[in-house]
């Protein structure tokens, strides 16, 4: 890990799977899903991402995914946007995961599975953050 970065982005990071439904099922019922949009969990990878794409240098502290293959695409994707990392995937966890159900009126509920995503985050090397120009910081 050398030099400096323009940003450094620290939060935690999952994926995240967008259900679209007509509206919400009572209870004991169901809904037909009507689209599925795989995506990025979490502001710090977002912001970090598109920082890259504008140009600027950037460096991603967060909780490692799994080695399954969700983890493996969000670690090949920040690879592919040269951003710098010391994220790695672990054989005894799964890759944190968001699903989030969308209505067409507009309602919105999410469901997290971030186990074990806070606790590694506590003993995160934060070394990219006292080597960047600017932070942000997911709170």
């Amino acid at each position: 890990m050398t030099g400096t970065v323009d940003l450094a982005c620290f939060s935690y990071l999952a994926s995240a799977r967008i259900l679209s439904v007509d509206r919400y099922p009572v209870a004991d019922t169901g809904a037909e899903v009507h689209g599925v949009i795989h995506s990025l969990a979490a502001d710090g990878p977002i912001t970090a991402l598109t920082a890259a794409d504008l140009g600027l240098t950037c460096a991603l502290v967060a909780n490692p995914v799994g080695t399954d293959p969700t983890g493996t695409l969000l670690l090949e994707q920040f690879e592919n946007a040269a951003i710098r990392h010391r994220l790695t995937g672990r054989a005894d966890r799964p890759t944190p995961e968001i699903t989030v159900i969308t209505d067409r009126h507009g309602t919105r509920t999410w469901l997290a599975h971030l186990t074990h995503a806070v606790d590694d985050l506590l003993t995160a090397d934060l070394t990219w953050l006292t080597r960047a120009r600017a932070a942000y910081i997911d709170c």
